[in-house]
């Protein structure tokens, strides 16, 4: 099983729809805005491919993604036995494939993770979104402030404020939910108390991740997650027709809101950070 890199985004599309619960994310990325920062290896099949795989150059260091169902183990695992990688990088491994890096690499588990899918999307109906307001670029520094108190260590692309699809709850002295400048909101009292957006956003494959969900500490368990994530959902099914998230398996709160949210559980994967041996 040889590798071939993969630059037919038609042909490594046909190989992700197969599967596309798994595959929110390398769909979203042959959108032209994002196919730059990928490369894309496969295994071939006769005229299709019986495995694919690819790797995005983030600016925090490249991150592997190596997903698919059972089937493809076998396939998955000799193509990356024979990759080229950096020495040091970020993975996502559908099970069964650790043993194809371990040697090579020294492999530090960072958990099991879920992949969920909006499956009903009528049950984001019954969710109250009349506080959440959406955030543009204008709001870059008081977000970072907030996902720095709230969230440390996500990963967050201030760009992605451009698509539109971020939605935020405030609380404080001013309560209106009004967007505007942070400076002014900080000052009237008003501060993000709960945001939510998109890791990956393609109208034009018309497939989204949402992702960088987090409420402040001090005001969890009062709905706002769930708020802020139901909003963010009803705008995106203006443009895509697939929404997907990642979550860690052990985080039972989370996960409770997505499934009352019309979530669903799509596959099981394990994140790594991986450096050369």
């Amino acid at each position: 099983m040889r590798p071939v890199r993969l630059l037919d985004k038609g042909r490594i599309e046909a190989h992700l729809r197969e599967d596309p619960g798994l595959h929110v994310y390398g769909l979203a990325d042959l959108d032209d805005r994002f196919w730059p920062k990928t490369e894309w290896h496969g295994v071939e099949a006769g005229q299709g491919l019986a495995a694919a795989a690819f790797i995005y150059h983030a600016p925090a260091g490249p991150t592997l993604l190596a997903l698919g169902p059972e089937r493809r183990a076998p396939a998955l695992r000799g193509l990356l036995a024979g990759l080229d990688l950096p020495d040091r990088f970020y993975a996502h491994l559908s099970p069964g494939l650790r043993g194809a890096l371990e040697g090579r690499f020294r492999l530090a588990s960072r958990g099991l993770h879920l992949k969920m899918n909006l499956r009903d999307a009528g049950a984001l109906a019954g969710a109250d979104v009349s506080r959440a307001f959406p955030l543009g670029p204008g709001d870059r520094d008081e977000l970072m402030r907030f996902y720095a108190d709230s969230y440390p260590g996500n990963w967050f692309d201030p760009w992605m404020l451009e698509t539109g699809r971020y939605f935020a709850v405030r609380e404080g002295a001013d309560d209106r939910g009004l967007s505007r400048g942070s400076a002014a909101s900080e000052a009237g009292g008003a501060a993000i108390a709960a945001a939510a957006g998109v890791h990956a956003f393609s109208p034009a494959y018309k497939v989204a991740a949402v992702g960088n969900v987090a409420t402040r500490p001090s005001h969890r368990g009062r709905g706002l997650g769930s708020c802020v994530t139901a909003a963010v959902c009803r705008s995106l099914l203006e443009s895509v027709e697939l929404i997907g998230l990642n979550v860690q398996a052990d985080n039972a709160a989370a996960i409770r809101v997505y499934e009352r949210l019309g979530f669903r559980r799509a596959a099981v994967y394990e994140e790594y950070e991986a450096v050369s041996t």
